[in-house]
């Protein structure tokens, strides 16, 4: 609990934009166990509340690489999780089948082919959405994967507590392991829920795309049941997947 109460302090003084001493003071302010600051806090430093709640409302407001930069603080590297920073890109003979039918001005399926770029575009906005959310969830698992190791290597100091103490202590390190695997399963399933948003962000990629295509059911059917590999929108076994459709006359 004293543990979350400082990070709530700590994460509304960062916001307050003070300075580094006085966010250091406020926080040397004992819990009072009434509110999240002590009442000597509006004496030492006047508006703080006032201040946060103003720059939590501008917040919208701040310019692009002020956003980057806080973005960066949920530890996710770009190598290795590149899918999680940009839309994968729909690089596949699907998408070249739907730019030739464009170019080729075909009226018929002009409307349709339209609304599934819409949905495209949709899809975009929502999986950038999702990437920055499971970054954010990654971010909760570490605080809660460190308290949990911490309390585990409490256990070790056991020996240097006074016999009578011994069983308390023990009783306590258990309580303390308990909250903290609660709140690192609730991380982790946070970070789980994401990762399936994802997927279906995934499919009403393929959707789209698909649609717009004009192949039979039967091959789009076909076409979204490969894997998602993390490359590209479409797997790579696609393009070879519709040249063998192709080459059989299933399409």
């Amino acid at each position: 609990m004293a543990s979350a109460i400082s990070m709530l302090q700590a994460s509304w003084l960062l916001l307050s934009g003070s300075s580094t001493v006085a966010q250091q003071s406020m926080q040397e302010l004992p819990f009072d166990g009434q509110a999240l600051f002590a009442e000597q806090t509006d004496t030492k430093l006047h508006g703080l509340k006032d201040s946060c709640t103003t720059l939590k409302m501008l917040g919208r407001y701040v310019p692009g690489p002020a956003r980057k930069g806080v973005e960066r603080k949920y530890f996710v590297p770009s190598k290795g999780y590149a899918y999680l920073y940009t839309n994968p890109q729909p690089c596949s003979l699907v998408v070249a089948m739907v730019n030739k039918r464009e170019r080729q001005g075909q009226q018929g399926p002009t409307p349709k082919s339209k609304e599934s770029m819409r949905l495209d575009l949709l899809g975009c906005k929502v999986y950038s959405t999702r990437g920055l959310k499971l970054r954010i969830a990654n971010h909760q698992v570490i605080p809660s994967r460190y308290s949990f190791n911490s309390w585990n290597s409490m256990l070790k100091f056991r020996v240097l507590v006074p016999a009578e103490s011994r069983e308390e202590f023990g009783a306590i390190v258990e309580a303390g392991k308990a909250v903290v695997r609660i709140s690192l399963q609730a991380s982790l399933d946070a970070a789980d829920v994401v990762a399936y948003t994802l997927s279906s962000d995934i499919t009403m990629r393929h959707s789209s795309w698909l649609q717009a295509s004009g192949l039979p059911t039967k091959v789009q059917q076909t076409l979204q049941d490969l894997p998602f590999d993390g490359v590209g929108l479409f797997a790579e076994q696609t393009d070879s997947r519709l040249h063998s459709l192709k080459t059989l006359g299933l399409h």
